[in-house]
């Protein structure tokens, strides 16, 4: 596959022959916006032609809409750079709230109750340990009397001093300080200390074991499911039994489109434009009435459209500051005579002979256009009917590559529940230089969403009803059916 750039003042003759030229069966389009190729409709219909006879597939790439817009209605694969892996589908068709009769599913999850109170601390059994503890006890008890019976050998040798006996591995260690008589109370003491000792291990050992009892609570799981009438509504500000909240979203799309003219008639049409009138005069704001005229030095005539009141002059130090305001005009005559502009000033032949003359004038800062008289291509009544029903189907399209962009990410749109209307679709018959004539489309989309996070509160709600201590253990399973949306009250029943 091959990529073909079009530049913007390229035609289709020179795209169709690059694509022509190319060794390639697979070719992508790069049409970058306000090019000459993507503005008219024609253009992709010969294209689509001549890439049925070159036996080659075609796609568009662009950054422009329109220009995706007219590819998708003309049968060419449509590319947005941004998007690659895929742009957004088209709007749904229009349901009907008559027509939405179908019954809701019947799913449902788990609600998980508490089984029954969990025993205290004091019901729990202690372990049998304390026979072995004893046993313990005991092993301790022979080892400190073994201990006692050396000692006493060691009383009967004599003249040893600070002579150490090595108890056995786990026993107590004890040491005779001098040869004689040991002091009346070391044989008490050795019992004693270990004796704390047992006891310590009792307690900390015991006290420990009891630390890791563990207690395991069965939760009851009982299978839920619900089908119920919810009610979002646009004035609602929290959930509760009676409905959710909703959003109403709109998003409204222009698009002006060329089509060629198939008819032929005589036409007298005067050129237009825009005047910038000036008042270099005075202070005072002053009031022109519509067909006032402007005459170039030429003697060429062009007049208001409608009256307009020219805002007064600002005087700093002395000075006049001139004040000014666009405003629309018409030839005097039709004709291609009357295309005049740009031009730095027309005179106002009104204020002819009063000091206003000079104070105020008028000046084009581009031509003005549309003067012609002759025979000119003009739109059939089927050119515009098929004209009408190609941009209807455009916005459409345009609607269908982005519905809503900002703020509405976390909003559920169920099908059914969008409303596009056609509010505009304005015919200019008036052909340009190349035989086209043009039509202004302009389309509102309208959707109700809502969030399912409130669905989820709203279904706790209800089975708390029948059950306090329910809850969900996992994510309830949703579907919705039977959308009947309400774009008066912005409310939809789901």
């Amino acid at each position: 596959m091959i990529k073909i750039i079009v530049t913007k003042t390229e035609d289709v003759k020179s795209v169709i022959k690059k694509i022509e030229d190319a060794e390639d069966t697979e070719i992508t389009l790069v049409v970058p916006r306000e090019s000459s190729f993507g503005e008219q409709v024609k253009n992709f219909e010969i294209l689509r032609e001549a890439s049925a006879e070159l036996d080659k597939e075609i796609a568009i790439e662009s950054v422009d809409e329109n220009v995706l817009a007219l590819a998708e209605a003309n049968s060419f694969a449509s590319i947005h750079p941004l998007f690659r892996n895929g742009r957004p589908g088209h709007v749904s068709d229009i349901v009907s709230p008559k027509t939405a009769k179908a019954s809701r599913a019947k799913k449902g999850k788990t609600q998980d109750k508490p089984a029954a109170p969990v025993p205290s601390r004091k019901e729990i059994k202690k372990p049998v340990l304390l026979n072995e503890i004893e046993g313990e006890l005991q092993e301790v008890e022979e080892e400190v009397h073994g201990i006692e019976e050396e000692v006493r050998g060691i009383e009967g040798r004599g003249n040893v001093l600070n002579r150490t006996a090595e108890p056995p591995q786990g026993s107590v260690r004890v040491e005779a300080r001098e040869s004689g008589s040991p002091k009346k109370g070391g044989k008490k003491l050795l019992p004693v200390l270990a004796l704390i000792a047992v006891l310590g291990a009792i307690y900390f050992g015991g006290e420990r074991f009891f630390a890791r009892a563990e207690i395991t609570v069965q939760m009851k799981n009982t299978p839920w499911q619900d089908v119920s009438g919810i009610t979002a509504l646009k004035n609602a500000t929290d959930v509760s039994s009676a409905a959710i909240p909703a959003s109403v979203l709109t998003n409204k799309k222009t698009t002006t489109q060329l089509f060629p003219a198939s008819g032929k008639s005589q036409v007298s049409e005067k050129s237009k434009g825009k005047i910038n009138v000036i008042n270099a005069y005075s202070s005072q704001p002053q009031t022109l009435v519509a067909t006032t005229r402007f005459q170039s030095p030429e003697g060429i005539v062009v007049r208001l459209v409608s009256q307009i009141i020219v805002p007064g002059a600002k005087i700093q130090d002395g000075k006049i500051i001139p004040s000014s305001l666009i405003a629309d005009v018409i030839a005097d005559k039709p004709g291609a005579d009357y295309n005049i502009g740009p031009m730095p000033r027309l005179s106002i032949p009104g204020f002819k002979g009063t000091p206003k003359f000079d104070g105020f004038y008028g000046s084009l800062d581009a031509q003005l256009t549309g003067g012609f008289v002759g025979v000119r291509p003009t739109p059939t009544a089927a050119d515009i009917a098929s004209a009408k029903d190609k941009t209807t189907k455009i916005l459409k399209s345009i609607f269908g590559s982005g519905l809503f962009n900002s703020g509405s990410e976390d909003l559920k749109i169920l099908d059914g529940a969008t409303s596009l209307n056609i509010s505009k679709l304005t015919v200019d018959p008036a052909s340009d230089a190349q035989g086209n004539f043009s039509v202004l489309g302009e389309a509102t989309l309208s959707a109700v969403g809502f969030r399912e996070a409130d669905v989820k509160k709203w279904l706790i709600i209800k089975a708390q009803k029948s059950d306090p201590n329910a809850s969900f253990k996992s994510e309830p399973n949703l579907s919705y059916s039977a959308v009947q949306p309400d774009f008066t009250r912005g409310s939809r029943k789901i």
